[in-house]
């Protein structure tokens, strides 16, 4: 049942599996890797894709890849959103805000020492409240947020987290003065915004996939931990927390070289080469046998290209297919050999 879930999220995604990462089997991936050739690579690549799609969707991005250009072009739109619906509402400087800003403060002092203290993160406390008659205009609000920003991601841990928390208690005082109206609007951006964190986190890991703009289960696992907090993660309350989840279990890698079903697959075709060779002797004479060895030296791409087919995936995946209704003895011979080496 956990690995039917896992493939139910990844299959309402339009992310595909192979018949060996839909049952989980050591075995079968390794046989879909070395037999599947350039089919199970074009699957992969399309995996890949379609993960990184599936992630972009959640903040609003239609791409499917996360490029500088796609993020730059998905955070502008949200800032505008942002910007659009928070230039309406003056912000009070109510007991409530004040009250969370120098709990962020006081937090900030308790965690970080006191070499490592910036004074930016006192200064804008003590700047929103100290606004002009206790408020602040939108484009006030609007001014302070974005430089907040602007430090937070150059920032040191501590510090970024703590201005975070100033942005937060910024954010919380303009959705409780918000026009009813344009409140769920509001909402909505500022889930973009977090999980739009949590994209970019994932998509700038170290890493040839994420160079090329490709976003991996490990890593979107890791930066929603980051932007959601642990106890979200464990508790499976995050937003990327299916998804994430979904593609550690259900997108393995195929198995490292040098391992036994490696090793088997490897094996084969020089054993169905040999088979092809001696049949051409047999048949004719010594140059008989050159014809037939090729014809069993290709005989492991034959079989790779019907193990990636459609109807074989299928019955390798959860056996639906009846499979007397293959007619070539090769895909036979190719099903009942995996049937029992798995079962061993």
């Amino acid at each position: 049942p956990e690995q039917q879930a896992v493939n139910q999220v990844l299959a309402s995604e339009g992310i595909p599996q192979t018949a060996g990462q839909k049952v989980d089997s050591r075995f079968l991936r390794a046989a879909e890797s070395q037999l599947g050739g350039s089919a199970t690579q074009r699957l992969n690549d399309a995996q890949k894709e379609q993960f990184t799609r599936a992630a972009l969707n959640r903040v609003g991005i239609n791409a499917e890849r996360a490029t500088p250009e796609v993020l730059r072009e998905g955070l502008d739109d949200i800032g505008q959103r942002f910007n659009d619906l928070a230039s309406r509402t003056s912000v009070p400087i109510d007991q409530k805000i004040q009250t969370d800003l120098l709990d962020a403060l006081q937090n900030y002092k308790l965690t970080a020492s006191r070499s490592n203290q910036a004074p930016i993160v006192e200064k804008n406390v003590r700047d929103i409240l100290g606004a002009p008659d206790g408020v602040l205009s939108g484009p006030q609000y609007q001014n302070i947020r974005s430089n907040i920003g602007k430090v937070a991601k150059s920032a040191d841990g501590t510090t970024g987290g703590a201005l975070r928390d100033i942005q937060n208690a910024l954010d919380d005082a303009v959705g409780r003065n918000m026009p009813p109206e344009v409140l769920p609007a509001w909402q909505q951006v500022r889930q973009e915004y977090r999980d739009f964190l949590t994209i970019e986190k994932a998509a700038t890991r170290a890493g040839a996939d994420s160079a090329s703009g490709l976003i991996s289960p490990g890593a979107l696992r890791s930066a929603a931990k980051s932007t959601e907090g642990t106890r979200a993660s464990a508790a499976g309350r995050g937003n990327f927390d299916d998804l994430s989840r979904a593609g550690v279990q259900g997108m393995q890698s195929f198995p490292d070289s040098g391992t036994a079903s490696r090793s088997f697959f490897q094996n084969l075709g020089g054993g169905l080469s040999a088979m092809g060779g001696a049949g051409g002797y047999m048949m004719g004479d010594v140059a008989g046998a050159i014809p037939g060895a090729i014809a069993g030296a290709a005989a492991p791409r034959v079989v790779g290209a019907g193990l990636m087919s459609r109807p074989v995936q299928s019955y390798l995946g959860n056996q639906a297919v009846n499979p007397a209704s293959f007619t070539d003895p090769q895909i036979l011979s190719l099903i009942n050999t995996l049937n029992s080496q798995r079962q061993r």
